[in-house]
């Protein structure tokens, strides 16, 4: 990792939990499907635990990566790059969380690490670094 790299993630405590659940639901699950067979009970909670799984994974990988001049989007087991000039503006709010404002009047949404606030307040001071820069050494 680069100096100048910066990674948010889902607090681990959140991404534990979560694959805790995932792990006693599905042993609960297997254990319903071989003692009682497949009924609609053993079903629902073996499939609960698989889902909460996936859950887990998805929580798992999912990051905001400042490296350099592009902004890394992992989310949704998807990547998305976007390059530090493209980017207009940070909003942060309660409910919807990060967005970015592109050049083009586009609004990319952030997934939730967990974070608010104080990760919002970083992308955008890494966003206006670069402004300032260019402001100093045109």
């Amino acid at each position: 990792m680069s100096k100048d790299q910066q990674t948010f993630r889902m607090p681990r405590w959140m991404t534990g939990t979560l694959a805790g659940l995932a792990l006693v639901t599905g042993v609960g699950g297997i254990l319903l499907v071989t003692e009682w067979g497949l009924d609609p009970i053993s079903l629902t909670v073996a499939t609960v635990g698989f889902l909460l799984a996936i859950g887990a994974l998805d929580a798992l990988r999912t990051r905001i990566t400042l490296d350099g001049e592009e902004i890394i989007i992992v989310r949704g087991f998807r990547r998305r790059r976007l390059f530090r000039g493209h980017i207009d503006a940070v909003r942060w709010t309660r409910r919807r969380g990060i967005a970015l404002l592109l050049d083009d009047g586009m609004w990319v949404r952030l997934p939730d690490v967990g974070g608010g606030q104080p990760c919002a307040a970083a992308i955008r001071a890494w966003v206006e670094h670069a402004r300032r820069t260019e402001e100093l050494y045109p």
